[in-house]
């Protein structure tokens, strides 16, 4: 029964080490590169998740639209 406890932790801190580092790359999608954002993500769970999704997005990458494509009003 023991052994069951202690697996069931393991595999609870790995699944938590892959979504904070996830999230982290989301973070350096949206530009941000500290790794404070994985250290948040990994110690604060679903707190640190929310703080990354609520990032403003700093990259270059802007939409560009067309006149043309824009619906009419």
């Amino acid at each position: 029964m023991n052994g069951m406890i202690i697996i069931g932790i393991i595999i609870a801190i790995v699944v938590d080490i892959l979504a904070a580092y996830e999230f982290y790359k989301i973070a350096k999608e949206k530009g941000y590169d500290d790794q404070k954002y994985l250290v948040y993500s990994l110690l604060f769970g679903l707190i640190g998740y929310l703080m990354v999704i609520a990032l403003p997005d700093r990259s270059n990458s802007q939409a560009e639209y067309n006149q043309n494509e824009l619906p009419e009003i």
